[in-house]
């Protein structure tokens, strides 16, 4: 029996392309319109770096990077959009900062 695949980016590039299909439609429905959607055709990593994100976004961001798990006052739709760029990644009730996410943080835009 195989293991199920737990991390999106290890998908071949068909099932990885419709994720980020499915992905976009349910932004589309929540109304996130800030992404845009050739955005979401790029791979995770660089979507994570190169994507817009608002002031608040951004400042949500460093709130995680300098936080000690303290995520309880942070905005949960910036947090779900943080998570959606491989920015942050939930660890039960925490939300932690990836290598990624620190990256950003250090290109500060």
């Amino acid at each position: 029996m195989q293991k199920p695949k737990t991390d999106p980016d290890n998908l071949p590039p068909d099932r990885a392309a419709a994720q980020r299909l499915r992905e976009a439609k349910l932004l589309g429905l929540l109304g996130a319109d800030s992404l845009k959607s050739a955005d979401l055709l790029k791979p995770a990593p660089e979507r994570g770096l190169s994507s817009l994100l608002s002031p608040n976004e951004l400042n949500t961001l460093r709130r995680i990077a300098h936080a000690a798990g303290d995520t309880v006052d942070l905005n949960r739709d910036h947090i779900a959009r943080l998570v959606l760029l491989k920015l942050v990644s939930r660890l039960g009730n925490d939300v932690v900062i990836t290598t990624l996410g620190k990256q950003r943080v250090v290109q500060g835009s």
